[in-house]
């Protein structure tokens, strides 16, 4: 019988990436041709498969956060070996689930504990976002430049600058399962500025909240607290 495949399962490797790297390649701006920066993801198949997923098949978004391409791909920013991506992972433990032994899930994410990782995270997030066609390509950059503006013109805020990504991510995902597209719920979120002061202003939190109305909120009363991946206290390394 035929191999079947599991919608459910998120892919650890990413053929779409020869595809998509010339979709993005055969768009020219006027007359000019471009080359997408593969060096800014190589290595990071497993964070691209998981977005890809997501938007073609399960439509049930999640954030990606500051540290996950960070950490995974082979070279950094300066386009040096990177030395996360080369670090000891933790072994693998197994549990007994179901009557079976399966692989307990040890995977951890990597955060940026500095300004110019953070700028990096957030870049290499966009070129992730633009190669699974996430949503409109100027919509991604406007998105990613406004984030970037907040991060320089508050240096010294790291933890409120990652608060503030990760409730921003969360309310476009939550938003983008209810049906809205990247741009129309990226732009609610650049235009709630009451919010966004808010969270530059208070004392660090590991807890992102949602932006928007009642009506997003799936249970209803406006903005919620999501619980996401790097709320785990790891701070393993620092850049």
């Amino acid at each position: 019988a035929a191999a079947t495949t599991d919608p459910d399962k998120v892919p650890k490797t990413f053929p779409q990436w020869t595809q998509q790297v010339q979709k993005f390649n055969a768009r020219t701006l006027g007359s000019k041709t471009r080359t997408f920066p593969e060096i800014q993801l190589l290595g990071a198949d497993s964070v691209l498969a998981k977005l890809w997923h997501m938007h073609h098949t399960t439509k049930l978004y999640r954030p990606i956060s500051l540290g996950e391409i960070l950490e995974k791909r082979t070279f950094t920013a300066a386009r040096e070996i990177n030395p996360l991506a080369a670090r000891d992972k933790p072994a693998a433990k197994l549990q007994l689930k179901d009557n079976a032994l399966v692989q307990e899930d040890t995977d951890s994410t990597w955060e940026p504990r500095s300004l110019l990782t953070i700028i990096d995270g957030a870049i290499a997030v966009k070129w992730a976002l633009i190669l699974v066609e996430y949503g409109e390509e100027e919509d991604i950059e406007a998105f990613i430049d406004w984030f970037v503006t907040k991060a320089r013109g508050k240096p010294q805020r790291i933890e409120q600058l990652k608060t503030l990504w990760d409730t921003a991510s969360w309310t476009i995902a939550m938003k983008m399962r209810a049906g809205a597209t990247w741009g129309s719920a990226s732009r609610e979120v650049m235009l709630d500025n009451e919010t966004v002061q808010e969270v530059m202003a208070e004392r660090p939190s590991k807890q992102p909240r949602f932006i928007g109305s009642g009506n997003d909120n799936p249970k209803g009363g406006g903005k919620v607290t999501y619980v996401y991946k790097g709320d785990k206290g790891n701070t393993k390394g620092k850049q």
